[in-house]
């Protein structure tokens, strides 16, 4: 197995690549295609992050209120699914919540509750309606000011797809991409499908059960691990972009499905949603699966993992790029 570590996007990130032969000359492909993945990385964490200054994300907020931005083809394309789940659920996830996320001090700088005022007022600025989006010209507006824009909750699954692409380019096909906890497995491991562990929530770093998964993405939003303690209590940096608030409900949600980027979004849907909602949301969506530890640390399932005692093999073949009939988004005119 050919093996590479190291970290973007805040988090540790490993390639396997499982290859019958591994020459000499195989592993320089390898090599080459693992440094060109990590460069299509950084290019699309300088369009997409909101902590990045001048991205593009960074400059739609800059002008909220005010003017539209024309933004680049990918992330014209993670704005078009963020929008599209949003618009399914009602908001239950909901793009423009980072003015909720700015009140919480999970840096742990200050280590203060923000005020119901404070909270209050952020709420005001948090509306997925107010989203005017062109997918002809990709051109995007926020409509009032305050505004902001985070898609943190779907552009690390589109960044590790691109990666995905790169590798399938360079002609592999047999590969694990991990990147803290936003997994694709491509193809088998040795014939064999890959086993990847479902984190438990009661015992943090150990994992509750593993899932055989063959060209499939594996997404993991959870709140065990990122948190912050305030007079005692833990409070976990999912928002629930309705109340301002921390969801408590969820601990834990794992989705299953052929596209990274989509995966990502859905867990973090589903895991705002709570195990009643968002098991019923994920079982009206086509090759999605969903595993999902209540604020109990108690286990539930979608139909189709409950049904098969967690032992299908996901083998997706669907197009990237393309959504269930369900998560369809609405041309919004510029005009707000």
């Amino acid at each position: 197995m050919i093996h590479f570590s190291t970290v973007r996007m805040t988090s540790p990130l490993d390639v396997q690549i499982v290859e019958k032969n591994e020459s000499k000359t195989v592993r320089k492909r390898a090599k080459r295609a693992f440094w060109e993945a990590l460069a299509e990385v950084d290019r699309l964490t300088e369009l997409l992050s909101e902590y990045r200054e001048h991205s593009e994300i960074s400059r739609v907020n800059q002008q909220a209120g005010q003017q539209a931005v024309a933004v680049s083809p990918e992330t014209a394309q993670v704005l078009r699914l963020a929008l599209a789940i949003a618009h399914s659920t009602n908001g239950a996830f909901d793009p423009t919540f980072r003015p909720l996320l700015d009140l919480w001090d999970y840096n742990q700088e200050h280590i203060t509750k923000p005020s119901e005022a404070s909270i209050a007022e952020a709420l005001q600025k948090v509306d997925f309606r107010q989203v005017a989006f062109d997918p002809c010209s990709h051109q995007v507006r926020l409509g009032k000011p305050g505004m902001r824009l985070g898609l943190g909750g779907v552009a690390k699954g589109f960044i590790v797809q691109s990666m995905v692409k790169v590798f399938q380019l360079h002609g592999f096909h047999n590969f694990l991409v991990n990147a803290g906890g936003d997994i694709y497995a491509s193809g088998t491991i040795h014939g064999k499908s890959w086993n990847i562990g479902v984190p438990d929530p009661k015992q943090p770093g150990q994992m509750a059960f593993t899932v055989p998964v063959q060209n499939a993405a594996f997404c993991t939003s959870a709140c065990y691990e990122r948190y912050v303690m305030i007079e005692g209590k833990r409070y976990g940096h999912i928002l629930n972009p309705k109340s301002g608030y921390p969801v408590e409900y969820t601990q834990g949600v794992t989705v299953i499905a052929n596209q990274m980027a989509y995966a990502d979004a859905i867990a973090t849907t589903i895991f705002i949603l709570g195990p009643q909602h968002g098991l019923q949301f994920a079982n009206q969506l086509r090759g999605t699966e969903a595993i999902l530890f209540d604020g109990n640390g108690e286990l539930h399932m979608t139909d189709g993992l409950t049904q098969q005692k967690v032992a299908r093999e996901f083998n997706h073949s669907f197009s990237f790029g393309s959504l269930p009939k369900s998560l369809q988004v609405p041309t919004s005119p510029l005009g707000i």
